[in-house]
């Protein structure tokens, strides 16, 4: 059975329990595969990349509606009327998936959790539409705190910071670096030293590559999203013994 997630965002474990480990997480309007149940819990595999694991069944409903816009924005707000000095009612996160229709040039009215609620015209774009360069999305994360298995604004890991962003560009990754590793796209090529616009990837870890001395990743030793120099990241893995194990360039004209 098919069922839409209508909550903002969904954690997907590895066992039917809140304590357990954070696989990764579901956004607003992405659809999973339930396989099976227990009690509380589903377990799932997410359409989008195919992840697999225990979710609350509490934060899905059946809709069979296909999505016209998403958010563009890293965190959009809701509010109960469409007016900014409005209720807040919750947010939604960059490449949720939204069913709506624009009131005006400046509002869209969705449902959420069965009730009316707006969003502002500028955080949205449709489904289609991946104009946004990469380089700015991924810069405007800087300083998001670092969370194992996070994929929004409010937390985030090396993996789903790659995932999430190249997503605004119609491209989608693996959910995990085990698998981003092996990509087979024709928007990348496997180089040999690193150069601009470049993903890298080391044991467990990945990074983006944007000039040619500068790497964006979610640093779990820092615990954000950080902008550093290329080489000094290079060094500081092989001083740990962990070299580098491939290089991607990003071949795309618009970014």
């Amino acid at each position: 059975m098919i069922y839409t997630n209508f909550y903002p965002l969904a954690n997907l474990h590895t066992l039917p329990k809140n304590s357990s480990e954070l696989e990764t997480q579901c956004l607003f309007g992405e659809k999973i595969n339930v396989i099976s149940e227990n009690k509380s819990w589903y377990f799932c595999k997410l359409l989008k990349d195919h992840s697999k694991g225990w979710i609350k069944k509490k934060y899905f409903i059946i809709d069979k509606s296909k999505p016209n816009f998403k958010v563009r924005a890293l965190k959009a707000n809701l509010y109960q009327k469409p007016d900014l000095k409005s209720q807040k009612i919750s947010s939604l996160y960059l490449n949720s998936l939204l069913k709506a229709q624009k009131i005006n040039e400046n509002w869209i009215i969705l449902k959420f959790k069965n009730k009316d609620a707006y969003i502002y015209n500028n955080d949205i774009c449709k489904v289609e539409n991946h104009n946004i360069k990469l380089i700015d999305i991924l810069k405007s994360f800087i300083g998001t705190p670092y969370l194992w298995g996070g994929k929004s604004y409010d937390g985030i890991d090396c993996s789903g910071l790659i995932q999430i962003s190249f997503e605004t560009q119609g491209i989608l990754l693996p959910r995990n670096t085990s698998k981003q590793i092996k990509i087979k796209n024709k928007n990348f090529k496997k180089i040999s030293k690193p150069e601009k616009n470049c993903l890298i990837f080391w044991k467990n870890h990945v990074g983006f590559l944007f000039k040619d001395n500068k790497v964006i990743h979610s640093s779990g030793q820092k615990m954000r999203v950080v902008e550093e120099n290329a080489q000094k990241l290079i060094n500081n893995f092989e001083q740990k013994n962990l070299k580098v194990l491939e290089i991607y360039k990003f071949e795309d004209e618009n970014n």
